[in-house]
């Protein structure tokens, strides 16, 4: 693997998601061996650590002027706190921590069993037909893996019960809940060169949902089925897993409390902020939060190269190929693992459509793909032709507007959603939520003269203007936000009548006395976009009931827009927000 680049500057990040060149992403590649270094360590020992490196960095960025940027995010995990030199993976460090762990790796795979002449272990490579029995069962595929990870994570509850570290890392996917789990694996293996051949895996992979919004998850659990060969629901960690909830439940600060990688995130949930204390590692191709700041330069390894890089399994899957590279002849690579991050890939870049080259992806993403494709065509090719293909099958589901409606439009708000605390608005703290939704908000409000096909005008023929308020009415009551932003995107007829063109439409309820914040927020992120803003009454046949009924009388109408740019995703959109509420904090500073 080539040395890595460096990442960009923090504290951009209003501009990188918009228009910044996209050369630091051209040239990205993970620091393998810091992720690596992990497995190295007990949690314990990692976690004084980095008690220590907290503090220092703290130090380090009051007195600087331009804090974010003087310190390097890859510091070597062996010391507490440094800006001398960036480990990488093509440094010497590296190079050392390869060499450790190929050792580590052909000691593990040396036969149980040695000649009974005493002449030393037979090399593993001339008994190919021992390996399955050396390295742990878990390891031969997905399921197994996944299965292993919860009995795993049991016996870390259990031991944070009784006041013992449980040897455990939560790896946390985002709330979308769209295939995190394809990101652990990586580091479980690579806990291996330190652990006994039956050992328990130690990267935990966390689905960031409770399990019964995971049904709501039509496009993701359909690929798990498909590349794994079962139904996962049962076999993986959900947030309200009992064992998982007992982990996340322990104070921050206290020995039993599980250390945290973030992979598509970099900040925890606003509910759960304390943890960000314990973050450990992050893989993301977001823009920092606030938030997440001092854990980019006191976390042990962090590769955020920012949004140019159109997958975070652009990333990961740089790590597994490293990865495969050092367990080349020692451990078979489960292909499902490769077909789970290819479709991930080929739908968050839409296959590196030319078209979108610098919207959706960049030069590693495509170098990724067609890497994951070599591994997996053979297990696919008998369903998909190519990366294209996967995608066209993603759309049937994620653009099947009667079987998504048939979920219900509280299940659409949540089936891909993540929430925001700005500080300091006009004095206040304020919350907002992003939901994506794969219908056309033009159908689920109601709204006259946008083009549609003549089945999605039949599946629009309900008006649920009345059914989207009550659900943003309970997400407000239940999160306690101020502002909930719907966002949808679908193929649509192309004027000229060539093809169907992706197209983007945006509405937002909130609190009335948050009104012109909404309006002004509208204004800011769409003085771009060629189309107004229809003002939509809320007042319909169909009234909400229970709490949603209460609140939604404080909320204010539906503000709808009909069109913004496609490249305004919610990874690129929401920043644009951040800049807005910032501006106002500016406005309003003593």
């Amino acid at each position: 693997m080539h040395a890595g680049t460096s990442v960009p500057p923090r504290g951009t990040a209003g501009d990188t998601g918009l228009s910044s060149p996209l050369s630091f992403a051209d040239g990205y590649t993970v620091s393998f061996a810091l992720h690596a270094a992990l497995a190295q360590f007990q949690p314990p020992f990692l976690r004084r650590l980095l008690r220590e490196r907290q503090r220092q960095a703290s130090d380090a960025l009051s007195s600087s002027s331009s804090p974010l940027s003087s310190f390097s995010p890859r510091q070597s995990p062996f010391q507490p706190f440094s800006s001398s030199k960036v480990e990488s993976g093509g440094s010497e460090g590296g190079g050392s921590l390869r060499l450790q762990m190929q050792s580590s790796l052909l000691s593990l795979a040396e036969p149980r069993t040695r000649k009974q002449t005493g002449a030393g272990p037979v090399a593993s490579q001339t008994q190919p037909e021992n390996r399955d029995t050396v390295f742990p069962e878990y390891l031969q595929n997905v399921g197994a893996f996944l299965r292993a990870c919860k009995e795993s994570a049991a016996t870390a509850a259990a031991a944070a019960q009784h006041g013992t570290d449980g040897d455990v890392l939560l790896v946390l996917g985002n709330t979308s809940a769209d295939l995190p789990l394809s990101s652990s694996p990586d580091k479980t293996a690579a806990r291996l060169p330190v652990s006994e051949p039956a050992a328990r895996p130690r990267f935990l992979p966390v689905v960031q949902c409770r399990s019964r919004e995971y049904a709501y998850r039509l496009q993701t659990r359909w690929w798990l089925e498909l590349c794994t060969g079962e139904f996962g629901d049962a076999t993986l960690l959900f947030v309200d897993t009992p064992a998982t909830a007992t982990l996340l439940a322990q104070a921050a600060d206290s020995p039993t409390a599980p250390l945290l990688a973030l992979v598509d995130h970099n900040a925890v949930e606003p509910s759960e902020a304390a943890l960000q204390e314990n973050v450990v590692a992050m893989i993301d191709h977001h823009d920092v939060l606030p938030e997440a700041r001092r854990s980019t330069v006191s976390a042990f390894a962090v590769d955020i190269p920012g949004p140019a890089v159109g997958s975070c399994c652009t990333l990961v899957s740089q790590l597994w190929q490293e990865l495969s590279r050092i367990t080349a002849n020692l451990v078979e690579p489960p292909v499902a693992l490769s077909c789970l991050l290819l479709g991930a890939v080929a739908v968050d870049t839409t296959a590196c459509d030319t078209a979108l080259f610098g919207i959706r992806w960049s030069s590693p993403d495509k170098e990724m793909q067609a890497a994951l494709w070599g591994r997996a065509e053979t297990f696919l090719g008998r369903n998909f032709s190519s990366p294209e293909a996967i995608v066209r099958a993603f759309g049937r589901i994620k653009f099947d507007i009667p079987r998504q409606l048939s979920l219900g439009l509280p299940a659409l708000m949540r089936a891909d959603y993540k929430s925001f605390v700005y500080s300091d608005v006009c004095g206040e703290d304020l919350k907002v939520g992003f939901g994506a939704l794969t219908v056309p908000l033009s159908v689920i409000l109601h709204v006259p003269g946008c083009r549609l096909r003549q089945r999605e005008e039949a599946a629009g023929s309900t008006n649920l203007r009345g059914a989207f308020a009550s659900a943003a009415a309970t997400l407000i009551e239940e999160q306690n936000l101020g502002v909930v932003v719907g966002l949808s995107t679908y193929p649509r007829p192309a004027d000229d009548g060539g093809g169907d063109v992706l197209e983007r439409q945006m509405a937002l309820i909130g609190k009335k006395a948050l009104q012109y914040l909404i309006e002004g927020a509208i204004a800011y992120v769409t003085r771009e976009v060629p189309s107004g803003v229809m003002v939509l009454k809320t007042v319909q046949d169909q009234q909400p009931t229970g709490c949603a009924s209460s609140v939604l009388e404080t909320l204010t109408d539906v503000f709808f827009v009909s069109q913004i740019p496609v490249k305004y995703s919610r990874k690129v959109l929401e920043p644009r927000f951040r800049q807005y509420f910032a501006s106002l904090s500016r406005t309003h500073a003593p």
